[in-house]
């Protein structure tokens, strides 16, 4: 079974591949064959109507990467 898995993490273009686990993680995400996506903290958002509820969202981008410094993501 395939999944979507989301990162939240620093700009895709500012990280350190050696030594970020959540590139790793991403990494051994995409090797399972899952969907890999990103997003920064800047895009979350809390919605509610004022009642007891509400939800999260953020805006994901769907990205491929690999362990290549400099070429490590593909945004999809």
């Amino acid at each position: 079974m395939s999944l979507r898995t989301a990162f939240q993490m620093d700009p895709m273009e500012a990280i350190k591949i050696a030594g970020d686990s959540s590139f790793a993680l991403m990494l051994s995400a995409q090797e399972r064959g899952h969907e890999v996506w990103h997003y920064d903290v800047q895009s979350l958002a809390w919605e509610s109507d004022g009642s007891p509820g509400g939800k999260i969202t953020a805006f994901a981008q769907p990205v491929k990467v690999r362990r290549e410094e400099g070429n490590h993501f593909e945004w999809l």
